[in-house]
């Protein structure tokens, strides 16, 4: 009897430790970082934000950038950790990103607007990043993500140049 006792108890507490493990096992600096890009290749963000950072970029209108070139980079954007450090309640990652080179097509001063947004449509070419991602341990211990900087919000959109 109380053999059994003793063996339901030790599966019970290694069944709550590694339920307990696991719950914590989503809050890591490097965890947020792929959730959060996970979002963009799942298109669960709202692209009037991003429209509106393109069309002040770009000089045009909001209403002639078309969700679906976003939608595209975005379902179509591949990411690789490359490392996390933290410090303290401060952390950094660092990803490496592809996505299609919209830049390219943009500072060709030799196509009209028309003609870079035909061009953006099509694109096969792809680049290369890297993304520094911040992060700050809130007050209920949770890594939660710094805004996201201007350069790096340019090469989630594949505008960024150089």
């Amino acid at each position: 009897m109380v053999m059994k006792m003793t063996k339901k108890l030790f599966i019970f507490l290694t069944i709550s430790i590694l339920f307990l493990t696991a719950c914590d096992l989503g809050n890591t600096p490097t965890a947020q970082v792929e959730e959060y890009l996970s979002k963009y290749q799942r298109l669960e963000k709202n692209f009037d934000k991003e429209k509106e950072f393109l069309s002040t970029y770009l000089n045009l209108d909001k209403e002639k950038i078309e969700d679906k070139v976003i939608k595209r980079q975005y379902q179509n954007l591949t990411y690789e950790i490359k490392n996390e450090k933290i410090d303290g309640l401060d952390a950094n990652v660092e990803v490496s990103i592809e996505v299609y080179d919209y830049a390219k097509i943009l500072n060709n001063t030799k196509l009209t607007e028309e003609e870079k947004q035909d061009e953006i449509k099509k694109q096969k070419e792809r680049i290369n990043y890297t993304l520094k991602i911040s992060l700050t341990k809130n007050k209920q211990n949770k890594w939660v993500l710094n805004s996201i900087t201007k350069e790096e919000k340019e090469k989630l959109l594949g505008i960024y140049s150089k």
